[in-house]
């Protein structure tokens, strides 16, 4: 099920906007019988991984994987009642150095997301 409209108060605008393209994107691939829907992988980079793995969270039953490269996750990963474990393969990097995170950031954030998934 998808996130419902009560719940969009909890949402930032931007998150908001990523969640209802995805969902759009994704009636259309079955709508037009366009690709797979089963297989269905999204990137972000920088800022987008957090609303992608918010996305994510929110609607586990929609995504095969989740590619995020030199990003950060949900701030409210670990208190957010309405995030779901979600089974999508899930690929995260970052590199050494980086002009917004330090190296320590980047592995707190691997270590909750390793606490919160199976892959």
């Amino acid at each position: 099920m998808l996130t419902p409209l009560s719940k969009v108060s909890q949402l930032s605008l931007s998150s908001l906007i990523r969640t209802f393209t995805v969902v759009a994107q994704y009636g259309l691939m079955v709508k037009w019988n366009y690709g797979n829907p089963n297989r269905i992988f999204i990137y972000g980079f920088s800022q987008a991984c957090a609303l992608n793995f918010r996305f994510a969270f929110s609607n586990p039953e929609i995504l095969r994987g989740v590619i995020a490269a030199c990003g950060g996750i949900p701030s409210d990963l670990e208190t957010n009642a309405g995030y779901k474990p979600f089974t999508a393969e899930t690929f995260y990097l970052y590199g050494d150095e980086d002009e917004f995170y330090p190296l320590g950031k980047f592995q707190a954030f691997e270590q909750k997301l390793k606490n919160s998934l199976p892959s």
